[in-house]
């Protein structure tokens, strides 16, 4: 992965977010408990209105829990930025997993 590379696809923005927690383990401030952050993206891209989840009467993805990861579609394709990342990771998903351990 090339650190100038202006937009990540799922994969590579798993990979960075994975970077990002590491950090946060090695600074003591999470325990590590092995996120599997490709998942979490594929789920926070999901409808959480769709037909079928309308249906079962409760919403789809992780949206509720995490709030949405902004993305671009390129070409069909969902692609992030390391700053959008980054910025969701810290406002977002570590206060959720921050409170979760106390």
């Amino acid at each position: 992965m090339d650190a100038t590379t202006a937009f990540l696809n799922r994969s590579e923005a798993a990979h960075y977010l994975h970077t990002l927690f590491d950090e946060q383990v090695q600074l003591g401030n999470v325990e590590d408990h092995h996120p599997n952050f490709y998942s979490l993206l594929v789920e926070n891209q999901r409808n959480p209105k769709s037909a079928s989840a309308v249906k079962v009467g409760y919403l789809r993805g992780n949206r509720l829990k995490y709030s949405r990861v902004d993305c671009l579609r390129i070409n069909k394709q969902v692609m992030f930025t390391r700053t959008t990342l980054k910025e969701w990771f810290e406002r977002h998903y570590l206060p959720v997993v921050i409170k979760k351990a106390a």
